[in-house]
């Protein structure tokens, strides 16, 4: 199904129970009679459920909120590698269409708040049209561009903001109101842009293989270790004290493994793409206060029940069984 509003092309299918599984998007950038020539083909692949959601900028005059930029289309999809890859390929090779990279719902969010990267640009775009520009219009859009600067924890950022004498040139002429000035910042800002745009491209396919390869590791680990411990109990068995401290030091290290891999999840943005992701935080944060393992155990299982790990009460004390599912899932949310 095809449809306009004021800024976009979009295409999806009435009902999809998909929808609430994307997380980010596909962009691409190009010609604009080109691709709003393709809406009636990538109809039918979100038709066939192939591609879930497709915007493709309409880029009307006088309306489109980027004249300077190229037209843009968006391909959404879920967080799940092979999900992404298919529809690239789909892209690539059946539309010839030159991907950029692939951006999260979250990193768009953030892009639109009072000081992100595109709600900057919308304004400056506007100042530069204007002929009437004020010298108060001149200090906001520099004092935003240097906010973005002074929050971003990036030390790379940073660097390079230093080295090209950025925050010092955006002081000197947020004091001019002139034309000249708003250009200087926007060519300021650009180089901004297109550093960050860059360098998340390179940066982020490596953290990704990182933590994967962390993950691997993780997972061969706890296998041995699982081993080894199953090996040592069966020489206690005649041994009932040992038994009982047993299941609470195996239960207790089970807990601050899922604690560990639940930490590194919630500093990677999927995790926020989740529709329960308040309650999942909330409980966590209940889950590191605890003390006992006792208490733990009770606050693990409706915390690894959010992200799809059903376990019945009868259950509850053998956590390690559910191991390698509890760490599954939560992979799938780091990744």
């Amino acid at each position: 199904m095809i449809k306009k509003d004021k800024y976009w092309i979009r295409i999806s299918k009435k009902r999809s129970a998909k929808r609430k599984f994307l997380a980010g998007q596909w962009i691409c950038f190009g010609d604009k009679t080109f691709l709003h020539g393709l809406q009636d083909e990538l109809d039918k692949y979100v038709e066939n459920e192939e591609i879930t959601l497709i915007l493709i900028a309409l880029k009307d005059e006088g309306v489109d909120r980027f004249p300077n930029k190229p037209c843009v289309l968006c391909a959404f999809t879920s967080n799940n590698k092979l999900e992404k890859n298919r529809i690239r390929s789909i892209l690539e090779d059946k539309f010839s269409l030159n991907v950029e990279r692939w951006k999260s719902n979250w990193e768009s969010i953030k892009d639109w708040d009072e000081n992100g990267l595109l709600k900057i640009e919308s304004e400056l775009v506007q100042l530069k049209y204007n002929s009437n520009l004020s010298n108060q219009e001149v200090k906001d859009i520099a004092l935003k561009i240097m906010t973005y600067i002074n929050n971003s924890q990036n030390t790379e950022f940073q660097d390079y903001v230093k080295r090209e004498n950025f925050l010092n040139d955006l002081d000197k002429y947020s004091i001019q109101t002139n034309k000249l000035s708003i250009r200087k910042i926007s060519n300021i800002f650009d180089r901004i842009c297109i550093y960050i745009w860059n360098s998340f491209e390179v940066n982020q396919d490596i953290k990704i293989d990182k933590k994967l390869d962390e993950l691997k590791n993780t997972i061969a680990s706890i296998k041995q270790n699982q081993e080894e411990q199953l090996l040592y109990i069966i020489s206690k068995l005649p041994d009932k004290q040992f038994i009982q401290q047993y299941i609470g030091d195996i239960n207790n290290e089970t807990i601050q493994d899922i604690i560990s891999w639940f930490t590194l999840a919630f500093q990677n943005q999927t995790i926020r793409n989740l529709e329960n992701f308040i309650e999942l935080e909330s409980i966590f944060n209940e889950l590191q206060k605890s003390s006992d393992w006792e208490s733990k155990l009770k606050i693990s299982v409706p915390l690894l029940n959010l992200i799809g790990i059903e376990m019945g009460v009868e259950n509850k004390f053998n956590l390690g069984k559910y191991i390698a599912n509890i760490k599954y899932e939560i992979e799938k949310i780091m990744v």
